[in-house]
């Protein structure tokens, strides 16, 4: 498990954010409709919000906190 030191890292660094698009570009295994229906439930998936913030009307998705979240490392908070 991360210490709060290493996540703060983490959600801190600007370049670790990234939109669906991009997101889906980087990373093939996943389509922009998967990612989009996935984050678009954000709210009723248990840890998942922690992840993204959206900016007026764009999502953004901190990658590592993804990554994190997808091998159930992130915890809830």
């Amino acid at each position: 498990m991360y210490n709060h030191t290493q996540l703060d890292e983490i959600f801190s660094n600007l370049s670790n954010w990234k939109t669906l698009p991009e997101l889906a570009e980087t990373h093939p295994q996943f389509t922009y409709s998967q990612l989009k229906h996935l984050f678009w439930k954000r709210n009723e998936i248990a840890g998942l919000n922690r992840c993204s913030k959206l900016l007026g009307r764009k999502l953004y998705v901190n990658e590592p906190a993804f990554a994190l979240w997808l091998s159930n490392a992130l915890g809830e908070r």
